[in-house]
């Protein structure tokens, strides 16, 4: 499994939060990305690899960001709750742990939690702007192929409201509720059966 990885350009680092860390490499391609996801389902699921990423000591962080890095993700801490209030309210209020399960593969944790409205810049929040080039969400753990690839392009589309409607804009407070309300649109579409 490791030389899976490997092979794959994943890089293994150290984290405080667990004993080992691969970080992929950065993917412009879902087609790409969903090879290497079928993979580690086959490893998941495949009792020949001592390998499992369905449990409570794995999570995967998915980060969304630009190609040519021009945006600084910490300036957002600005408008934080309008941009990611309406969102939140959906997962944390509207669905329960099992609707969460279904969708991410797990419920709020220690390290995924609501998001903090008065620490924006909170390393538990869920929705983190912590990184400076990257937007990472916090929530997702690996139940099959598929259910991660729909967290993705779900994910994909919400960012892509983000850059429409807020950064690509002036950061204005009025920007960024509609930003807002349009990410929370996304995920109600995509999972509308919740």
């Amino acid at each position: 499994a490791r030389a899976y990885l490997v092979k794959n350009k994943f890089m293994a680092t150290s984290d405080s939060t667990v004993d080992i860390e691969y970080k992929s490499p950065i993917y412009t391609s879902e087609c790409a990305l969903s090879k290497i996801v079928g993979g580690v389902e086959y490893m998941d699921k495949n009792d020949d690899y001592d390998f499992s990423v369905n449990n409570n000591n794995c999570g995967i962080h998915t980060h969304y960001g630009f190609i040519d890095n021009h945006f600084d993700f910490r300036t957002l801490y600005g408008h934080y709750r309008q941009l990611f209030e309406p969102l939140n309210e959906i997962v944390a209020n509207e669905l329960d742990g099992f609707d969460r399960e279904n969708i991410f593969g797990r419920s709020f944790e220690y390290y995924n939690r609501i998001c903090s409205f008065c620490c924006p810049d909170s390393h538990e929040n869920w929705i983190n702007i912590q990184h400076k080039n990257t937007l990472e969400i916090r929530m997702p753990r690996f139940n099959n192929a598929n259910d991660y690839m729909r967290f993705v392009k779900c994910f994909k589309k919400i960012f892509k409201a983000l850059n429409t409607h807020y950064i690509s804009k002036e950061h204005t407070a009025t920007n960024a509720k509609k930003a807002g309300r349009k990410m929370a649109m996304v995920f109600k579409k995509e999972y509308s059966e919740y």
